[in-house]
């Protein structure tokens, strides 16, 4: 796989060139949107990724590779951030996935959605390049949001399906080349939560983000608008 090689070759470069420590932007996908999922769910929580989402076995995938790397080399200490999806201003990967005529909603299931501001992001970032702790922390802004209010800020309307006939939907369109964004499996994560629970972060660095949840998403319904 592409991306495992590329990440064990930035590794083995950070060796080479004596760097002590090493960030990698991880994700919430890792641990799998399933029913019986914790809410929140803390950061030693069980790693199940979702079978037929690509990123999120290769996120899941990369971080064993990390913590593989990491034995045999123990002086470099490994940060994995497990974020959330990224909104505000600008067109990202999640943006894209959500800037459809009509958004697709399981009967019976309306998951709470996290959102973290690609601004706070940032900060963060910068702010463990700067303050190195190494660990897994999940990373979300504060609050979540019911899928169908995601679906009423966005502005879009939300078209609700039975499971029986939403998945293979999903899975036809992503054959046929109809959409990119994910398999029948990706549709698990409007179905079941994926709620992160963020204290840990909060105790070892203080960070605190400036924007919600809600905030986050409305910021790039306002960019939107401009």
């Amino acid at each position: 796989m592409a991306n495992l090689e590329c990440l064990h070759n930035v590794m083995e470069a950070s060796v080479t060139a004596g760097a002590n420590e090493f960030i990698y932007l991880s994700s919430h996908t890792v641990y799998g949107a399933r029913r019986e999922n914790p809410v929140p769910i803390t950061e030693d929580y069980k790693s199940k990724p979702l079978v037929g989402f690509q990123y999120s076995m290769t996120k899941a995938l990369s971080e064993q590779a990390l913590w593989d790397f990491h034995r045999q080399h123990p002086e470099l200490n490994i940060t994995i951030l497990r974020c959330c999806m990224v909104m505000g201003p600008g067109e990202g990967y999640v943006a894209r996935a959500l800037n459809k005529p009509l958004l697709l909603m399981v009967s019976g299931y309306n998951p709470p959605i996290q959102f973290i501001h690609g601004q706070d992001l940032a900060r963060l970032l910068a702010w463990f390049c700067d303050n190195p702790v190494p660990g897994v922390f999940n990373v979300a802004g504060n609050g979540a949001l019911p899928y169908s209010d995601v679906a009423r800020i966005l502005g879009k309307k939300a078209v609700t399906l039975p499971s029986f006939l939403a998945y293979p939907l999903v899975q036809a369109a992503w054959r046929l080349g109809l959409q990119k964004e994910a398999s029948r499996g990706g549709l698990d994560l409007v179905r079941y939560p994926i709620v992160l629970s963020t204290d840990k972060l909060l105790k070892n660095t203080g960070f605190q983000c400036q924007y919600a949840s809600e905030g986050a998403l409305r910021a790039y319904v306002e960019s939107r608008s401009r």
